[in-house]
């Protein structure tokens, strides 16, 4: 069972994109897990409705595994809830946050989140 501070990290074999960049998500990402691994900082982008279409309740992990920070980032129009600014850093190395659509521009973002 799962807890109020617990984070869903996806299905049993839920697709892993490895990524070193900056990276604005695609429609294939859906309910995937993204790993950020880079010495430097490094941002995964939510993209405005109009350039992806991911439908309400798609849901996408994050987990940071370089040393560098990883954060999450609304583009111009999206609402990212559950931030400072509309960005939302991964708080530790090896840690992770669920990004979660629950409107046409607007995400919520929880976890290991600062």
């Amino acid at each position: 069972n799962m807890g109020v501070n617990d984070i869903w990290l996806g299905p049993p074999g839920a697709p892993i994109n490895a990524v070193t960049a900056n990276y604005s998500l695609l429609l294939t990402d859906g309910g995937s897990v993204i790993t950020m691994a880079n010495a430097a900082s490094r941002d995964v982008t939510l993209p405005a409705n109009a350039d992806i279409a991911f439908p309400i309740g798609t849901m996408v992990n994050v987990i940071r595994r370089g040393a560098g920070a990883a954060r999450i980032v609304g583009a111009t129009g999206v609402t990212v809830n559950g931030t400072s600014a509309g960005i939302v850093s991964i708080s530790a190395q090896w840690q992770g946050a669920q990004a979660l659509k629950v409107g046409t521009n607007e995400w919520i973002v929880s976890g290991a989140i600062s």
